[in-house]
């Protein structure tokens, strides 16, 4: 289990760099504008690097149908992603090539969502196969937006999606489901490598970003072992407790999404309306942010996998975590609205 997480590791250190010249000699870069902090033009490779470590470990390691399947998903995704980054699509092209992939996973890679578990304090709910197919659809597109929208700051993408797929790599491990335990540790590892160079631990910002080839690999990555762990006879995995693993970005997302609706918005329009933004607009630093952030995720998953195995629980755990997306939509933007006021009249 150590090398299938040290292995990728090295990898995505060892190419980070010259992915990081060629990038910058084909203008695949994030470039600073009003919206945007960094100062500098920044390489948008940290998730063509975690694919091709992932790529280059698990294709020797793992050769077997599901993960070529997988690989072969996530390397459209992770080209069409790049061209996203390159010429930047619309909203509406990025849906279809997500929703593509959605597919691709039901029918070709036979991953999909059949129960989302006991939510109404009765039986599991269980759906026919049309809404199945149309709920995958959904969660797809839903889960690599939340990616997408929560990497905004140095460090949060790979430091939320860390904790999430060491969880699930736990998840596996106690479940005896090998395999997926050997792609999330080379996930995982591949991870921590683009950390390296994204999160300011060595550096004081940023030397590469995920770019949506990143969100949209790792989203497709997150939500196919949740389906994995979650949709079969011996799940390990309750499917509610799948979404405390997902945790923050998720409560997030939800929350700006309902938010730019209601005020007639596009719910995919940019903006600086995510925690991040409100936690740095009231005087959070960067690395402060990150931190904050990575700790309330790892408590939100700690609860989604303490209660993971008790079956009693799960309603109660599902109306929870909608308790928590309400209180945060409405408490969270006025307490640190007031936070910044605060500041702003002691100073």
């Amino acid at each position: 289990m150590m090398f299938d997480f040290l292995i990728p590791l090295i990898i995505c250190v060892a190419i980070m760099l010259p992915l990081s010249r060629l990038a910058v000699a084909i203008d695949l870069v994030d470039k600073p504008d009003a919206r945007k902090r960094h100062q500098n033009k920044t390489p948008l490779i940290g998730g063509i690097a975690v694919f091709l470590s992932s790529l280059a470990y698990l294709v020797p390691a793992a050769p077997s149908s599901q993960t070529f399947i997988l690989l072969a998903i996530g390397f459209v995704l992770v080209v069409l992603g790049s061209i996203d980054d390159k010429l930047d699509l619309n909203a509406g092209l990025r849906l279809v090539i997500q929703a593509g992939a959605a597919l691709a996973m039901i029918f070709w890679g036979g991953n999909q969502i059949f129960t989302v578990g006991n939510i109404l304090f009765s039986d599991a709910v269980v759906m026919n196969t049309t809404a199945s197919i149309i709920f995958t659809v959904v969660c797809t597109v839903g889960v690599i937006n939340s990616i997408n929208m929560i990497d905004g700051v140095d460090g949060l993408a790979g430091s939320t999606t860390l904790i999430s797929f060491l969880a699930l790599a736990f998840v596996a491990y106690q479940g005896g489901y090998a395999s997926s335990l050997q792609i999330l540790l080379c996930v995982s590892g591949a991870i921590v490598g683009f950390l390296l160079f994204n999160a300011r631990i060595f550096y004081p910002s940023a030397k590469v970003f995920f770019g949506d080839a990143g969100s949209m690999f790792i989203g497709l990555m997150l939500l196919w072992f949740c389906i994995d762990l979650t949709q079969q006879a011996d799940a390990p995995l309750s499917a509610v407790a799948a979404g405390w693993i997902f945790g923050l970005p998720l409560i997030d997302t939800v929350s700006v999404m309902v938010g730019r609706i209601v005020k007639g918005k596009s719910p995919f329009a940019a903006g600086r309306d995510h925690l991040h933004h409100q936690l740095i607009d009231s005087g959070f630093s960067i690395s402060g942010t990150v931190k904050f952030m990575a700790a309330a995720h790892a408590l939100i998953v700690i609860v989604g996998l303490t209660f993971n195995s008790m079956k009693a629980s799960e309603p109660f755990l599902f109306w929870i975590f909608v308790l928590i997306v309400i209180l945060h939509h409405f408490i969270t933007p006025r307490f640190l609205a007031k936070r910044t006021s605060n500041k702003a009249i002691a100073r």
